[in-house]
C-alpha cells in the first residue's frame, strides 16, 4: 500500500505529464486559407512577446501572449494564457507547411498543414454563395456566402432544422403559363413552361377565379413562390389567392377584378417557382401577417439564397418594409410583386435599396378597390443577374423604368440573359412599349411580371405582347384605378 506522501508524490509527476502547452490553429493536418489565426494557449511564457511562430523556417511572426482562456485554468492554474496572431494564409503558395511555436527561442510546438487560394494573396472584387446539403445531418444543409474581408465562404445561415426554413430541392422546379381563355373550363394554355416535362391546365371556377394546375411540380412537398399579372387591355388586375401541391401537381389559384375591384374575367399571367440554390443572388417571400409590427414570415414560403431569414416590418397601414439580406448592394435587381388573398387590393414598390443596415429592402404600399392603404398579404421575389427560374433552357431579362414622360432605363438597373438591350418607349399616358433585345425566341408567349413603383398610378399590366425581329416587345399599360396614368414600373420576362 501506498503511503499519504508517495501518494502525493505520483499525483505530482502525473500533473506534469499534462501538457502545458498547445498550438490549436493550424493543428496538425489541417487545412487552411483566408484570414484566420495563428494561436494556442501555454502556461507560462518569458514574457508578453516571448511567444513567435515560424512558417517553413523563412517567416516569423510574435504573437501577443497573455490572453484570458478559462478553459486553461485546471491544468494552468490560471487564465491568462492564451497567444495568437491574426494571419493571411493566402501569402502562403498552394501546398503543404510547417509551423514552429517557440517560446523565448525554445520550440515547444509544432504542425504541418496544407493552404490553398484563388491565385493572389487577397481575392478583391469577388461575389458568391453556395449550399452544402445534408450537413450537419442528414436533411439540413448550410449557405455559404462569400466574405472578402475574411477571404473565406462563411455560413449565412443553415436550413431544414427546427425554426429553419425548408431547405431548397435538389433541382429548380418551375411552371408558368399565359391563361389566354378567360371564359373557357379546362383547357391547355399558351405560352406554358413546365420544368419537369408535365402539361399545365387552366380553369375558370367562377367569375374572376381560375385555377392552374402545373403537372408534376408537387411532389417536392409545400413552398415555393408565385407571382400573377394582368394580361389584357383593360384596366383588370389579377392577385395569387393561394397555392398548393395536389396528387403531385402545383396548384395555383388566382383572382381577377376589374379597376373597381368588382370579380371580373381577364386573362393573366401566372408564375410559380421553387429554385434549388445555385451561384445567384435570389430571395423571395410570401407576407402572411399583414398586420404584425415586426416578423418572420412563414418558413416554408421564403428563401433566400445567402441563407439568412426575410423579415417584414409594418410601417403603416398597408405599409410594410421586407428585408432581403444581401440580395443586392443598391437597386441593380429584378423584382416581383403580387397581392394575396381574394379581397381585390393591389400593391405596388414604393422604393427598394439598402436600410441603414446595408441590408437590401424593398417598402411596399397595398391599396384597396377605393385606393385607399390597406393591411394585406403579398408575395415577393427578388434576383439579381438572374431570372426567376433558376432553369438551363430559361431566358430572362428585367428592368425598371424611370421618368415616365421620357422613359429612361439605366444600366445598373436592368439585365438580359443573352446580351440584348432592354428599352421603353412612351406611347400615350400611362402606354409603354417595352423592348427586350433577343428575348422573343418563343414569339408572343413570355412570362411577364409587371409592378407599378412610386406612389402615382395604383398599379400596372401587361397589355400585349409580340415578338419584333427577334426581339420581345411588352405593351405595358399603367392605371389610376380605371383611368389610365403614366407610372414608373418594374417588368420582368421569360421565356
Amino acid at each position: 500500500m501506498l503511503c499519504a506522501s508517495a501518494l502525493a508524490g505520483t499525483l505530482a509527476v502525473a500533473a506534469t505529464a499534462v501538457a502545458q502547452s498547445v498550438l490549436e490553429n493550424p493543428s496538425p493536418g489541417s487545412v487552411k486559407s483566408g484570414i484566420g489565426v495563428l494561436s494556442g494557449w501555454k502556461c507560462s511564457a518569458g514574457g508578453p512577446t516571448a511567444i513567435t511562430l515560424t512558417i517553413d523556417d523563412t517567416t516569423t511572426f510574435q504573437a501577443a501572449y497573455g490572453t484570458g482562456r478559462a478553459d486553461t485554468i485546471p491544468v494552468c492554474g490560471d487564465a491568462d494564457n492564451g497567444f495568437g496572431v491574426l494571419f493571411n494564409f493566402g501569402l502562403l503558395a498552394d501546398g503543404e507547411h510547417e509551423i514552429v511555436a517557440r517560446d523565448g527561442g525554445v520550440e515547444f510546438a509544432r504542425a504541418t498543414f496544407s493552404t490553398s487560394r484563388f491565385g493572389v494573396s487577397f481575392l478583391v472584387g469577388a461575389s458568391g454563395t453556395s449550399f452544402v446539403r445534408d450537413f450537419p445531418s442528414a436533411g439540413q444543409g448550410a449557405f455559404l456566402v462569400w466574405e472578402e474581408a475574411s477571404q473565406s465562404f462563411q455560413v449565412g445561415g443553415t436550413c431544414g432544422a427546427t425554426g429553419r426554413p425548408t431547405c431548397p430541392p435538389t433541382t429548380s422546379q418551375t411552371g408558368w403559363a399565359f391563361a389566354d381563355q378567360e371564359s373557357a373550363g379546362t383547357y391547355t394554355p399558351s405560352g406554358s413552361f413546365n420544368s419537369a416535362s408535365q402539361p399545365n391546365t387552366a380553369a375558370r371556377t367562377s367569375p374572376g377565379s381560375y385555377r392552374v394546375v402545373l403537372g408534376g411540380l408537387g411532389a417536392d412537398g409545400v413552398g415555393g413562390i408565385a407571382h400573377a399579372t394582368a394580361h389584357q387591355d383593360d384596366a383588370s388586375s389579377c392577385n395569387v389567392e393561394g397555392w398548393a401541391p395536389d396528387m403531385g401537381t402545383q396548384q395555383v389559384d388566382v383572382r381577377c377584378v376589374d379597376g373597381s375591384g368588382a370579380a371580373v374575367d381577364a386573362r393573366f399571367d401566372v408564375v410559380w417557382t421553387r429554385p434549388a440554390s445555385g451561384p445567384e443572388r435570389r430571395a423571395y417571400l410570401w407576407a402572411d401577417a399583414p398586420t404584425v409590427s415586426d416578423y418572420v414570415p412563414d418558413l416554408t414560403y421564403q428563401f433566400n439564397s445567402t441563407g439568412a431569414l426575410n423579415s417584414i416590418m409594418r410601417l403603416s397601414a398597408g405599409t410594410y418594409r421586407a428585408t432581403l439580406p444581401g440580395i443586392a448592394t443598391g437597386t441593380s435587381v429584378g423584382v416581383m410583386l403580387s397581392a394575396f388573398g381574394s379581397s381585390g387590393a393591389r400593391c405596388r414598390v414604393l422604393d427598394y435599396g439598402l436600410d441603414a443596415d446595408a441590408r437590401f429592402g424593398v417598402d411596399v404600399e397595398c391599396l384597396n378597390a377605393a385606393g385607399s392603404p390597406a393591411d394585406t398579404q403579398f408575395t415577393l421575389s427578388a434576383f439579381r443577374d438572374a431570372p426567376l427560374a433558376p432553369f438551363p433552357i430559361v431566358n430572362g431579362a428585367y428592368l425598371r423604368m424611370r421618368n415616365p414622360a421620357a422613359p429612361q432605363v439605366a444600366v445598373a438597373e436592368q439585365y438580359n440573359s443573352v446580351g440584348g438591350t432592354n428599352s421603353v418607349t412612351r406611347l400615350a399616358t400611362g402606354r409603354y412599349a417595352a423592348r427586350l433585345g433577343m428575348q422573343g425566341g418563343s414569339g408572343a408567349n413570355g412570362n411577364v411580371q409587371i409592378t407599378a413603383v412610386g406612389t402615382g398610378a395604383t398599379h400596372c399590366k401587361e397589355a400585349s405582347q409580340t415578338s419584333t425581329d427577334g426581339d420581345a416587345v411588352i405593351t405595358v399599360a399603367c392605371f389610376a384605378g380605371a383611368a389610365p396614368a403614366d407610372a414608373e414600373f418594374l417588368l420582368t420576362y421569360e421565356e
